[in-house]
């Protein structure tokens, strides 16, 4: 049997391949030079290079080699779409169990496919997500701890996460992740607490991937913005270095998790951002839609479906704003800003029930395009479809859900360039496998 090629990279061994390679009619593969087989690699999707790294030891150094990233980086940013691939990890709550899916769809936008995130220790919940990597906990009962994860689903790893404080009697109204461009990852947790009958407080609970700890802060709410109204279905927001969690009423929390306002007491950047008007009146504009905050197109929109009685959708994008009345996130002032009102009477005629349709998530490169959880009748099986609010039109993109189910869905996403993100390194329990087959 043919020895293992040697696995030593060099500057020599990556210089262009000689012109009297290419005359030879028969050559093995592993007889290629690594410069040759490089260029190879580098063409082929993500996952089929991540199998590939379970051929031998010798693909396995130079596919994790900065060389093989950066020429792939450069091949795919000249020869293919930078737009990021819409997904969803989509969570379901069985009666009687815990599932998270991964939803992928196709390169046209017309077919969705499930698969599940077997390959962790237990089966979990998804409480955020940040690019490619997902976080998830475990539930617990009473006052104990609650064990997180992060993973990637497409590398298959993941890492257990130190346990943070015992829960005593507050409340978790807001869970976040965020990473940032050095690898370092947070997560965060907001706990509500009364310390006075009008002294109104958010606890923060952060963790950082560098010490592998846990730290405590609170916050001081102004009484208009009292977060008990934060939607526990909608996923916190990471952008441009900030994480957003989203209230009733378009109530927008910001907290910038890698700016230290004091480095002594650990007093993190924490703003707030008022809700936007429909113009409707009060009473209508408390229960009858649905809110979804996302990004498209590089910037941070929010949009709210009334499906009472006309679906009405609107479409409200987050901007600075030059008056001081409003409190912004590092120090800019911003506001909603109403982008669009759009009538979607055509779908509604579709169904008579009330609210058939809930909204899921934005599509981060077409602004005409939103995702929504059909769910026909009490009786019917759910699904996701994609909505084209310009021409009203659906296109069912995902299997049946099972009935008894609430769904969630977190954003994933992952650019046609980008290498998958590794899992931080902290230390203890980290597991990988090689990817799916």
């Amino acid at each position: 049997m043919r020895g293992e090629k040697d696995t030593t990279i060099t500057s020599d061994s990556l210089v262009a391949p000689s012109q009297s390679l290419f005359n030879t009619i028969f050559l093995n593969i592993c007889d290629l030079p690594n410069s040759l087989l490089i260029e190879i690699l580098c063409r082929l999707p993500c996952k089929f290079v991540l199998r590939c790294k379970c051929v031998c030891k010798s693909w396995s150094t130079l596919i994790s080699h900065p060389y093989f990233e950066s020429r792939r980086a450069l091949y795919l940013r000249n020869n293919c779409d930078n737009e990021q691939i819409p997904m969803f990890v989509v969570h379901s709550y069985p009666l009687a169990d815990n599932t998270a899916e991964l939803l992928t769809i196709d390169s046209n936008q017309t077919h969705a496919e499930l698969r599940a995130l077997d390959f962790l220790p237990s089966k979990l919940v998804v409480v955020a997500t940040y690019n490619d990597l997902i976080l998830l906990c475990e539930k617990t009962l009473g006052f104990q701890r609650k064990y997180y994860y992060i993973c990637n689903p497409y590398t298959k790893q993941w890492v257990a996460v130190p346990p943070p404080p015992i829960l005593f009697p507050q409340q978790e109204v807001g869970v976040g992740f965020i990473r940032d461009s050095d690898y370092r990852c947070r997560i965060v947790r907001l706990l509500e607490f009364d310390a006075e009958p009008d002294d109104f407080r958010l606890k923060v609970e952060m963790f950082s991937s560098e010490t592998g700890k846990w730290i405590e802060s609170v916050v001081l709410c102004p009484k208009r913005f009292r977060p008990h109204p934060l939607q526990q279905s909608a996923p916190a927001l990471a952008y441009n270095g900030t994480l957003y969690w989203l209230g009733r009423g378009g109530i927008l929390i910001g907290l910038e998790p890698f700016k230290l306002d004091n480095k002594n007491n650990h007093n993190y950047h924490c703003h707030f951002i008022s809700g936007p008007r429909s113009g409707f009146p009060l009473f209508y504009d408390s229960y009858n839609y649905t809110d979804c905050l996302g990004v498209c197109r590089g910037c941070v929109r929010m949009c709210r479906l009334y499906t009472l009685t006309r679906f009405i959708l609107f479409v409200w994008e987050l901007k600075e704003d030059s008056g001081l009345e409003v409190d912004g996130v590092g120090g800019k002032k911003m506001k909603w800003c109403l982008k669009e009102r759009i009538f979607l009477d055509q779908i509604k005629s579709q169904y008579m029930v009330p609210h058939p349709y809930w909204l899921l998530a934005l599509d981060p490169n077409d602004e005409d395009m939103l995702y929504l959880l059909r769910r026909p009748s009490s009786s019917d099986p759910k699904d996701i479809v994609k909505c084209n609010i310009r021409t009203e039109t659906l296109i069912d993109i995902s299997p049946k859900l099972p009935l008894k189910t609430d769904v969630e869905a977190f954003p994933f996403m992952l650019s046609w360039w980008r290498w998958p993100t590794p899992v931080p390194k902290l230390g203890h329990h980290n597991n990988s496998s090689c990817p799916p087959q």
